[in-house]
């Protein structure tokens, strides 16, 4: 009880407050102060803040996935185990994760709760709207290392490194590989 809980009243001013009961709502926002994270309940406030800790205690047996969360390390066995709990009951998708079966099931909803706020775009993905929103902004936050091209689209970017003789299969857009490097701080460290 005796720790400090971050929290955002609707007039957007930061507070700190003592910390309630467990899986009490409250009227009042928490926030965490590292991040854009928000929760009416002060306890996933305090369970998210073991995201940013270097601690990760849970490792996966079959590759070098860790997490701080035991939960979390049980989803991810699912994509070694092949299991999927979590079905579509319009059709035969099933999946391993209940954020995903929620994502799919919007495709039979036809809800589109996504919207650009500069034109009448709207889509059922959160991360087909922050591509949109990239012809808007004109950013473009892959760059070759290797030569002046740039673009806004994971995919173009690894089709791109193909052409310079880079095997991109096992690439990870959060993570880079083999030495290579994109966005803007790819730009900046090449001076």
């Amino acid at each position: 009880m005796g720790r400090t809980e971050w929290c955002i009243y609707g007039g957007g001013s930061v507070c700190g407050s003592a910390g309630s009961q467990r899986g009490q709502r409250s009227a009042k926002l928490y926030r965490c102060p590292r991040c854009p994270f928000l929760s009416r309940y002060p306890n996933h406030l305090a369970r998210h803040a073991h995201t940013h800790s270097k601690d990760k205690p849970h490792g996966c047996p079959h590759c070098s996935y860790t997490s701080s969360h035991l939960d979390n390390l049980k989803r991810h066995l699912r994509v070694h185990t092949g299991e999927k709990p979590y079905r579509c009951v319009s059709c035969s998708y099933a999946c391993g994760n209940l954020a995903n079966l929620r994502r799919h099931e919007r495709i039979h909803s036809g809800a589109k709760p996504f919207h650009c706020s500069v034109c009448g775009y709207s889509c059922n993905q959160s991360m087909n709207l922050k591509r949109h929103m990239l012809r808007h902004t004109g950013e473009k936050p892959y760059a070759c290392n290797e030569c002046s091209y740039t673009t806004g689209h994971w995919d173009n970017y690894k089709r791109h490194q193909r052409k310079h003789g880079h095997n991109t299969d096992t690439w990870d857009k959060h993570m880079p590989m083999d030495g290579l490097s994109w966005g803007k701080d790819a730009m900046s460290s090449q001076g």
